[in-house]
């Protein structure tokens, strides 16, 4: 009996280290500052190519507001678009971020897009829609107020 309550409390500790592991800056409690370094563009035909990201809409540097929902492009940033982050889920050691985008408005460019945000600040974003995906490799810190 002795031994089942001592499994009983290393796997409450175990589970609850867990959770303790992922607070800090990227557990979605604070605002982020991002910027995406490099990425690649597949296409349903086996082709893929690197590419800007800014080429498709995403601002080179831009913030994660957990507080409004939105990821939102930072002043410098050329790209003006805005994003709502419709779904987030802490999973494993990440915290992911998930919405869709309709595009320009009467083009067939439409997307839907997660997030991966890494527990030491780097990203993934990857997005698809129609016959293309994209994967962005980049990096967040925590924004000075």
């Amino acid at each position: 009996m002795a031994m089942r309550w001592i499994m009983l409390w290393i796997g409450i500790l175990a589970v609850g280290s867990g959770q303790m592991a992922f607070a800090g800056d990227f557990d979605g409690s604070k605002t982020l500052q991002c910027k995406s370094a490099q990425g690649v563009q597949y296409h349903y035909s086996g082709n893929h190519q690197p590419f800007d990201p800014e080429s498709v809409g995403l601002p080179q540097t831009f913030i994660i507001d957990f507080k409004q929902g939105l990821i939102r492009p930072t002043r410098q940033s050329v790209i003006r678009r805005r994003s709502a982050i419709k779904r987030t889920e802490h999973v494993e050691e990440m915290l992911v971020l998930q919405g869709a985008e309709d595009g320009v408005e009467g083009v067939d460019d439409g997307v839907g897009w997660t997030l991966a945000l890494m527990k030491n600040g780097r990203i993934v974003v990857t997005a698809s829609g129609g016959d293309v995906g994209y994967i962005v490799f980049g990096r967040c810190r925590a924004q000075v107020p």
